[in-house]
């Protein structure tokens, strides 16, 4: 009997950090906001408490508050890969 344990792959979706317009209720779309100072300490107060799983590979949109969630997971996201191949969807 095969054992399929094998072939199990574990996927875990992100949703970005807070950004100031988050905070305000706003609709972002296209607009290339960061992160605010609350939405990186409560990421960065999530990575503390064990929330970041371990990754072995990452897909992300190019926008600037998707990029910065990913830095405490992973400081490095795109090692060798351009950015422009990911478009936020």
């Amino acid at each position: 009997m095969r054992d399929w344990a094998e072939n199990q792959v574990t996927l875990a979706l992100v949703r970005h950090g807070e950004t100031r317009a988050n905070r305000e209720r706003r609709y972002l779309g296209k607009t290339d906001e960061s992160l605010s100072p609350e939405g990186i300490q409560g990421l960065l107060s999530q990575k503390a408490n064990g929330c970041y799983p371990e990754v072995g590979c990452l897909f992300s949109s190019p926008m600037k508050r998707c990029i910065e969630t990913l830095s405490p997971a992973c400081p490095n996201p795109y090692p060798g890969m351009g950015r422009n191949g990911f478009w936020q969807v």
